[in-house]
């Protein structure tokens, strides 16, 4: 049997500080907190399409936001523009093709029962407008968040000093928010990876921000981002949530207002997660969070069809993509961002290898 079953209880039950494994500790150590944080977001994302939250107060401005300033917050450019992108294509460009075909075929052979015909409009529909309801409309995410990586690795390469990076990414964001006023849709939500853009970059500037650090203010840090967050909650049922659907690249209120309250949400529930450090099950759906994105809508599809509450299709929809993930992980690695697929052609350089220096044969 594959690690991934062996160790599937041990990984959802046992604190990684505590488990002895030695190819997990030949491993880089992971930041407990994050994989928490990531968990709690992506059960918001499958309670959302539920229908169990999307009325909850504050919490569209946490979700979406969340994800892009996590991946600024790890964001490096691995030395060149081909080796990122490399890296992108593999992380996040083949889960999204992988998840966007299993959506088409899943979705063909239940249209009958769903109430629609055959077609193959899933093909060109992210092409026409900012939807996927014909093959597997959570995973716009994905090609969202690897536009918004390539741009701002382009950026970070181009451009030396950090405030005129920052004016440039702004630019951008303003750009997005340009298109939004005109009802402009750019192939393959484009236009919504210029509007995530400034929240990919606070992500990336919260390095600097001392409270997230292991043993800085360990016990200031949560109190602060629980009040952090009591405050935003208090204000939103106060005066409404102001938020971006980003998939539609629509402005739900003021941009001036909508990015200091999302960054500021997103902040006070890293502080929190912080403080708790690590969860049973959430925090391990949160390290595998995108196989979860890709595989829980063909569980909200039965649910749909059986007629039963939007808490039990939450429920079961958790449930069995919880349940797949070791499956992904043992067959399935090189999809869902588990390994490497893609290889892209380097150039070589004479009297040595692809990266330029010498080999030995």
């Amino acid at each position: 049997m594959k690690d991934p079953f062996i160790y599937f209880f041990r990984d959802n039950f046992t604190p990684p500080y505590k488990q002895k494994n030695v190819a997990l500790a030949a491993q880089k150590p992971r930041i407990e907190f994050i994989d928490l944080a990531k968990g709690v977001c992506i059960l918001l994302v499958v309670m959302m399409h539920s229908g169990i939250s999307g009325e909850t107060p504050a919490l569209p401005a946490l979700r979406m936001p969340l994800y892009f300033m996590l991946s600024g917050l790890f964001f490096k450019d691995y030395g060149s523009f081909l080796n990122f992108t490399e890296k992108k294509i593999n992380k996040i460009l083949v889960p999204f093709i992988f998840f966007f075909f299993l959506g088409f075929v899943f979705h063909q052979l239940f249209a009958p029962l769903l109430g629609r015909e055959l077609s193959f409009y899933a093909f060109r529909e992210p092409f026409l407008r900012s939807d996927m309801n014909a093959s597997n409309a959570p995973i716009w995410f994905l090609i969202c968040l690897f536009w918004v990586n390539l741009l701002y690795c382009i950026i970070s390469i181009s451009v030396r000093y950090l405030w005129l990076r920052a004016l440039i990414v702004f630019l951008l964001g303003g750009t997005g928010y340009f298109l939004h006023l005109h009802q402009v849709y750019l192939p393959l939500f484009f236009a919504s990876s210029l509007t995530a853009l400034p929240f990919f970059f606070a992500g990336l500037l919260l390095r600097k921000f001392p409270l997230l650090y292991a043993g800085q203010h360990d016990r200031l840090g949560p109190l602060l981002g629980g009040l952090i967050i009591i405050l935003i909650v208090c204000c939103c049922t106060c005066w409404g949530t102001s938020w971006i659907d980003f998939r539609a690249n629509f402005y739900h209120g003021n941009p001036l207002i909508i990015f200091p309250l999302s960054v500021s949400f997103v902040v006070g529930l890293l502080l929190v997660c912080k403080g708790i450090g690590w969860l049973p099950i959430v925090s391990y759906m949160g390290r595998y969070s995108i196989m979860v994105l890709g595989l829980h809508l063909f569980f909200l599809w039965f649910g749909y069809l059986t007629y039963v509450s939007p808490f039990v299709i939450f429920l079961l929809s958790s449930f069995f993509s919880w349940l797949l993930i070791p499956v992904c992980r043992a067959y399935l690695p090189h999809v869902t961002a588990q390994a490497d697929w893609v290889r892209l052609p380097r150039r070589r350089k004479a009297g040595g290898g692809a990266d330029g220096k010498q080999t030995v044969s």
